[in-house]
This record gives structure tokens, sequence and C-alpha cells, in this order.
């Protein structure tokens, strides 16, 4: 019970944050052309992010993962609201605070080396990308995903269809198989 109440408030937080045109995102949802989809498909599963171990990482560090929440866009397509929490994370989520992610809203693209990139996707799962150059802006990806290199801006794609935009790091934008787009918009 206690988890729900907690799961309650942090989903009123986010939305009040959301509303408020802060810190925070405006998502801005743009139907393309195409059936919808159901969010379940090659590429992203949308399943809650696990462990081996029960509440424990690879590292030993703390982890623990719940869904939230879900967001109904409408035709068929339901997002599901992840929230995560390491204890060996450091970075600090503007929504959570530190060690957390909320994994819908704080998706990135990271350089982890000179040659290999961390996808963390709006599941709040990850996959690795590599090059075998500095100069190469063509990526190859876990699970026969790729990227591109132009800029500022990396784009990931699934063969089947899924594709995710990154701008500086940070999400801009996703496609599902259908054509169906969700953008971020920062303030």
């Amino acid at each position: 019970m206690r988890k729900r109440h907690l799961a309650s408030r942090l989903l009123k937080t986010v939305r009040q944050s959301l509303l408020s045109g802060g810190v925070c995102l405006a998502l801005a949802i743009l139907m393309l052309a195409g059936e919808a989809s159901s969010g379940r498909a090659c590429g992203i599963d949308w399943q809650r992010p696990v462990n081996h171990f029960d509440g424990v990482d690879e590292q030993g560090h703390v982890s623990y993962s719940e869904q939230i929440g879900e967001m109904d866009l409408g035709n068929e397509l339901k997002l599901p609201l992840f929230m995560i929490f390491n204890s060996g994370w450091e970075a600090s989520s503007p929504y959570l605070g530190k060690g957390w992610n909320l994994c819908l809203l704080e998706s990135r693209m990271e350089q982890v080396d000179e040659n290999t990139f961390k996808l963390v996707q709006p599941d709040g799962w990850y996959r690795m990308f590599g090059r075998g150059k500095a100069s190469d802006t063509v990526l190859g990806g876990q699970g026969g995903w790729k990227a591109e290199i132009k800029g500022d801006t990396i784009t990931t794609y699934a063969d089947c269809g899924w594709k995710l935009m990154f701008n500086k790091g940070k999400i801009a934008s996703m496609t599902t198989p259908k054509g169906r787009k969700l953008d971020w918009v920062y303030e």
C-alpha cells in the first residue's frame, strides 16, 4: 500500500511539473500516418527493468524498479512509466533526485569512450553501440540496432521500425514501428 501511495504522489508531482512548464519537458504528441502500435514490438519491449538478482545489480549496488503509471496515447498505444533507483548512480534525476531515473523522460545516449556509446532506452533498459574508429558516423548496436551521428544529433533505429533521436545526448523524439511519433520539447 505504501508503494502505491508513493507512486501516486510521484506521478502527481511529475504531472504538475510537466504542466507548469518550468525546468521540465512539455511532451508534444504528433500522430503520424499509419496505424497505432501497441508499444510491444522488436527493439523496445516496454517491460519493467530487472536484474539477475532481485534488488541487486551486477556490481552489488541496491537496485529497484517499478512501474508507476502508464501514458495512454490513444489508438491502443500505451507507454508504461518506469522509475529506477540504483545506489551506484552518481547522476541526479531532475524529477526524483540522486540515484533515480524516470525512464520515459530521461532516455539518453551517452558516449562511454571514443568508440563506445550507451543508449538508455525510454523503458529503462540499455544497449551498447560501437564503431571501428572515431571518424565513423555509423554505429552498430546490440540487438541489431544501428545509429547515425550527424553533429550533435544521434539517431538510433531498429530494422522493425523503432527510431529514437537524441540531441546533445537527450532524447528528442521516438517513432514507433507504425509511424506514431512522440517529441520531447525542452524549455
